[in-house]
């Protein structure tokens, strides 16, 4: 009972969840601004465009990971998933419903405040997320050199 605890039977599973995730991050909207002068055709991106694009990129990698992971006969440890998707599912909150809208704050401290919070919080998420990408790939390289019978 205590084997079937720490590797999950299921190896799909957490392919399915972070497929879900990935789906979920890819931006479909037009965050690029583009020049208005004549004659010039820049365009600019801004930074929560790149970030959401690097999340996007990151979770594509890890789907590709536990895809190769399902595919060679590999049982995926519980633990490791459940840590690895509770420090990415922060981030895909925080990437798809974004805490700027809220600047009503009509005192000047309030804001100064509120912009100070928000940028600690989305730069922890942030931390997280990346934590966990790594710890994910040292799991998966560690998998990898073990024998699917092993794993």
């Amino acid at each position: 009972m205590a084997k079937a605890v720490s590797s999950m039977q299921r190896a799909y599973l957490p392919f399915l969840v972070f497929a879900v995730l990935f789906i979920l991050t890819i931006t479909l909207t037009s965050d690029a601004a583009t020049s208005v002068v004549p004659g010039w055709h820049t365009t600019i991106f801004p930074p929560f465009f790149l970030i959401s694009l690097f999340i996007s990129v990151a979770l594509l990698i890890v789907v590709v990971g536990y895809w190769k992971l399902a595919k060679g006969g590999y049982k995926v440890n519980l633990a490791v998933f459940i840590i690895h998707l509770m420090l990415t599912i922060p981030a895909v909150i925080h990437n798809i419903f974004p805490l700027s809208w809220i600047t009503w704050l009509p005192d000047q401290n309030e804001v100064i405040e509120w912009v100070t919070w928000e940028a600690n919080f989305t730069m922890t998420v942030y931390a997280l997320f990346v934590l966990g990408q790594v710890l994910f790939l040292i799991y998966f390289f560690k998998t990898k050199r073990l024998s699917p019978q092993k794993a």
